[in-house]
């Protein structure tokens, strides 16, 4: 006899003062707090050479992060298009930037202000 399927999870939304609701989901702060970052780096080797203005390139590579919350919510990011940087930039994501997002909520305003000043920077590089 096989066990029965484990229940879904269930995300339960909460009512937020002041914040206007639509038909939007809403969790608690608790919920989105951050428990886990993973990456994954992929490089994929072209069976040419690639070139623009700026760039040349023999292989495709980019960086798949996801954090986990503690609700289960997943956010998955695409990064470090770069061959030379990309074990550079796995480390920063690791070794800087995991351990200052980790036990805090997703809605944590020096975390978002700091997400996009970051985004900012990346992209004006």
């Amino acid at each position: 006899m096989t066990p029965p399927d484990p229940a879904p999870q269930v995300i339960r939304p909460t009512a937020r003062a002041g914040r206007a609701t639509g038909s939007v989901l809403r969790l608690d702060d608790a919920g989105l707090t951050i428990e886990r970052v993973e990456t994954i780096a992929l490089r994929v080797p072209l069976k040419k050479r690639y070139s623009g203005s700026a760039y040349s390139m023999v292989n495709r590579c980019t960086i798949i992060t996801r954090l986990y919350t503690r609700d289960g919510v997943v956010g998955e990011v695409y990064t470090g298009d770069t061959d030379a940087e990309q074990d550079a930039i796995v480390r920063l994501i690791h070794d800087d930037l995991a351990p200052a997002i980790l036990g805090r909520s997703v809605e944590t305003p020096v975390l978002v202000a700091g997400c996009r000043r970051l985004g900012h920077l990346l992209s004006a590089g």
